[in-house]
């Protein structure tokens, strides 16, 4: 078979001199305004299959010189997709060449090649239309200003909508062809696991896929007209979804087997599956009377457009502020530097979004400048959102009556690993009692900072970040503006990833920008060391603040990982979206400053990251269990498990380099940073018990609830700092309509799992490969195949335990906890 591969490698290399010369003569950026037009012949050939051992049908010996000859080379290259622009003077060339290896690779390899490959076909030149076929050539019209979008094999996501129109057909005809799918389903004469549950699990993994694509740009798109019909069109495919999920006659196709013999014989994941499907039909009132029924419905789609619109208003809010520069006194001049100037007056713009205000309320002297800020947050949405935040909770608190629960509390966590609200209640409950000593006295230190400032006054909210920071700056030596010099943006992105290469056997390859659709977006292949041909999942990075942008930083699954209907894997992809500060200009010099994260940032990022790799690692067979499609109060473990890498010494030297000598974190600073993590932990904590309390206590009311008088009354006495008047911060509570709807203590919960987790890292070493490998197949790979705890136990060989969560908060000398 040499023979064949000679032609490959000859047909290669010269797309790829066809490319170089290309290159110099076309610019392709992704501006849309069209310059010079030129022609340009792409293969047809989209698809890195083609040349994939595992496609190929051939025999062992044309597979392992595939892999050993050629894998690295086209892997490299990218020329496997043969998505290169080539040269008019060499297209004819180029064309017989594709067209005598495709022909031969066709009649060696089978009928199989060609759909792997996804060749176009046309007639020969000269035949007839029943003739033998050819791969086909298509012109497509370029600009020098535009860069072709190519999608990476197995990612079948899409966002480059050329228009609003694009998106919306594209969602009509997603909801035509579901609804013709789960119609099959409901009509299934014979329902067996295969033909109904299997059947449906399998078609899940694509429908996700394809609903991410819809829904995704309405919080990351740049173009605020495909946003508003992503938002659109998002409403349109959850109304659809919920009337799925509430057809009786698919339920009841469920139910048969369920009731069947074959239940019994099914194994422990596929009766877990049927298991799952059922009780979330049920959680949808399908096992209340039909006037019920009818009503649940009803609220879940109201509950579905107020969560969306609830988020836009967030994303779409444009809050500012402007101020002198007398009036941001102390703060960076880097950051001053870099806010935009207002046109008409010269003053200095302060949004809402996290890297223009974080800088000022650490670091401004002027408490009016803070309080300023201070109180636009606190009541930002208010007028728009609190409304709908009321009507939401009215509508839960009549659907839990409906589903038979006490309180919409007890009817959300049914299904986590807490069951109840009384188990959650006692969890914050306790914390709550063990931390308001200690944040009385830590209190009273931030007081000494402030009369040292010459106020009298008691600390305000708008005073909470600024001591914070001032207290631990005077008593550790540390000056944080310094600190973040060794944290340049890049350097954060590359040694995490190193990180978890040594730690979880993993590879992380960028790919091409013209794999991505926007500017600032970035899209990373991960491969396993000990399988390098091979994609396992995928990560898009969006990392910098933009207009109309998700405002705050999250994880958001967009493919899910599971097997195939032709019984090949699809890899998980995820997107990290937050909102660093991205590079700047001097203003005098125009010399490009390039970002570089508070150490705050750097954990964060870490905490994103481990949500990523819970969703772009997992190796779930049926896309329903999923990477983070655990229960809520587990879903935090890993991204906290990650952070306490910012916390080590050996980690840390790979995380930073310091944005001009490139040095790392000095040694001395590591350590003051270390011996300070626990400095302000009892009222830190107590805030994240502000808001878990709070949510709780929302969500196991039976009446309604005056949620601006709570909020006021319940801050002072949880969080020991005063509400500025007049505000209502559940305006801006993106949390509770996303999904931790009595859920936000999970975070401390999962902080406590977490500490436990990092115990047996801490006793192995933080990079024993062993250890992270062990973590990759037990916790990363599964997703909700099997009990969470059941997966705590199987990790750390014994009974979870709280010793490491209090040695982890600050007072493991303050008593016993229960367990959770």
């Amino acid at each position: 078979h040499s023979w064949i591969f000679i032609v490959i490698f000859i047909t290669l290399s010269a797309l790829k001199s066809s490319s170089s010369s290309s290159s110099r003569s076309t610019t392709t950026t992704r501006s849309t305004t069209p310059t010079t037009t030129t022609t340009t012949t792409i293969l047809s050939c989209t698809s890195s299959s083609m040349f994939s051992p595992h496609s190929l049908q051939g025999s062992k010996s044309v597979h392992l010189m595939m892999r050993s000859k050629y894998s690295r080379f086209c892997r490299q290259q990218r020329l496997i997709h043969f998505s290169r622009f080539i040269q008019p003077q060499s297209r004819n060339t180029l064309q017989q060449s594709a067209v005598h290896v495709h022909h031969k690779l066709k009649k060696h390899f089978g009928s199989h090649f060609c759909e792997s490959c996804n060749f176009t076909h046309a007639p020969l030149v000269g035949s007839s239309s029943g003739g033998t076929s050819t791969p086909s050539f298509r012109t497509m019209t370029t600009t020098t200003t535009t860069t072709t979008y190519t999608q990476t094999p197995g990612n079948n996501l899409r966002f480059n909508w050329s228009s609003p129109q694009d998106l919306t057909s594209f969602t009509d005809k997603l909801v035509q062809q579901s609804k013709a799918f789960y119609d099959e389903i409901a009509n299934e004469k014979n329902a067996t696991f295969n033909s109904v549950v299997k059947r449906m699990a399998l078609f899940e993994g694509k429908i996700d896929t394809d609903t991410s694509s819809v829904s995704f740009p309405k919080d990351i798109h740049p173009d605020k007209a495909i946003r508003d019909a992503s938002t659109e069109c998002t409403n349109t495919l959850n109304s659809f979804f919920i009337d799925i999920f509430t057809r009786k006659d698919l339920y009841d196709q469920f139910r048969k087997v369920r009731d069947s013999d074959e239940y019994s014989q099914l194994n422990p994941l596929d009766k877990r599956l049927l298991d799952r499907y059922i009780r979330d039909f049920e959680r949808n009132g399908l096992a209340l009377p039909e006037e019920k029924q009818q009503r649940v419905k009803e609220i879940k789609k109201k509950l579905a457009e107020l969560s969306v619109a609830f988020q836009k208003n967030i994303g779409e809010d444009k809050t500012q502020h402007l101020f002198t520069d007398d009036e941001l006194d102390g703060c960076p001049l880097s950051y001053i530097k870099g806010l935009k100037k207002d046109e008409d007056t010269g003053k200095r713009v302060v949004t809402l979004q996290y890297p223009d205000l974080i800088p000022l309320v650490q670091y401004a002297k002027n408490p009016q400048t803070r309080k300023t800020m201070d109180f636009l947050k606190a009541k930002q949405c208010q007028e728009v959102n609190v409304p709908i935040f009321e009507e939401v909770l009215g509508l839960r608190r009549e659907l839990a009556k409906l589903m038979g629960f006490q309180h919409f509390a007890d009817y959300s966590l049914n299904v986590t690993m807490a069951k109840d609200a009384d188990t959650a209640n006692k969890f914050v409950n306790d914390l709550r009692e063990r931390l308001t000593e200690p944040g009385k006295e830590e209190l009273k230190e931030l007081m000494k900072y402030k009369k040292k400032d010459g106020f009298t006054d008691d600390i305000q909210s708008y005073d909470w970040n600024y001591y914070f920071r001032v207290r631990k700056e005077a008593e550790y030596s540390l000056d944080n503006d310094k600190i973040k010099q060794y944290f340049p943006t890049k350097k954060v992105i590359s040694g995490a990833f190193e990180i978890f290469e040594r730690l979880l056997g993993v590879k992380f390859v960028q790919e091409p920008d013209n794999k991505c659709v926007w500017e600032h977006l970035k899209l990373y292949s991960i491969y396993d060391k000990k399988d390098p041909d091979t994609i396992i999942g995928q990560l898009y990075l969006d990392l910098h603040p933009r207009d109309g942008k998700y405002g705050h930083a999250a994880m958001f699954p967009l493919q899910p990982a599971c097997l195939r209907e032709d019984g090949n894997r699809q890899h998980a992809v995820a997107a990290m979206v937050c909102n660093f500060p991205k590079d700047s200009k001097d203003e005098e010099t125009g010399k490009v400053i390039p970002s570089t994260m508070p150490f705050d940032d750097m954990i964060t990022y870490l905490h994103e990251l481990g949500h990523c790799l819970h969703g772009v690692l997992s190796r779930a067979t049926y896309a329903k269990f999923s990477g983070t499609s655990v229960t809520r109060d587990f879903v935090e473990m890993p991204s906290q498990l990650l952070e306490n890498w910012g916390w080590c010494p050996e980690s840390l030297a790979l995380l930073s380099a310091h944005v001009e000598t490139g040095e790392p974190l000095p040694k001395d600073i590591v350590d003051k940073m270390i011996a300070a993590r626990n400095c302000n932990v009892a009222l830190f904590n107590l805030r994240q018990l502000f808001f878990g309390i709070l949510d709780l206590q929302l969500h196991c009311s039976t009446e309604y609830v005056d949620t601006g008088k709570l909020w006021n009354e319940m801050r002072p006495k949880i969080q020991l700092v005063n509400n500025p008047d007049g505000t209502n911060g559940f305006g801006g509570f993106a949390h509770l309509l996303g999904g931790y709807e009595a859920g936000y203590f999970s975070y401390l919960w999962s902080l406590s799992l977490a500490a436990d987790m990092f115990s047996r890292f801490k006793k192995e070493g933080i990079f024993s490969e062993s250890t992270g490998r062990d973590y990759r197949r037990i916790i990363l790979e599964r997703g909700d195949e099997i009990d969470n705890m059941d997966l705590m136990r199987e990790f750390l060989g014994r009974e979870p335990g709280n010793e490491a969560f209090l040695e982890h908060m600050g007072f493991g000398d303050l008593g016993e906890m229960e367990s959770i």
